[in-house]
């Protein structure tokens, strides 16, 4: 499915782009055969274990690069970005190009 055909072309893997969490009340755990569970906004979502390093930073209240969260979790920036894009859809989370 195109992304772009509903007007939402994802979050561009630009490893200076700022984000932060939005949504408050924000947790995750980590399931019996550990993947990442997170839950914001009234959404859950589970991910694999290496994304634990980068809902840890969202989680602190900060707003972090796309880089920063890309090195942390040994994910490459593209895969950070359609995470991150997808939480911006959710509305959980925002973009930036400034802190």
């Amino acid at each position: 499915m195109d992304d772009t055909a509903d007007g939402v072309a994802g979050i561009p893997a630009d490893g200076n782009l700022y984000v932060r969490l939005t949504a408050a009340g924000a947790w995750y755990g980590v399931d019996e055969i550990g993947h990442v569970v997170f839950s914001a906004g009234g959404r859950e979502w589970t991910f694999s274990r290496p994304v634990l390093a980068v809902i840890k930073l969202l989680l602190n209240g900060n707003a972090a690069t796309l880089g920063e969260l890309s090195v942390s979790s040994g994910l490459p920036v593209g895969h950070v970005a359609a995470l991150v894009s997808e939480l911006v859809e959710a509305g959980v989370a925002a973009v930036s190009r400034r802190r």
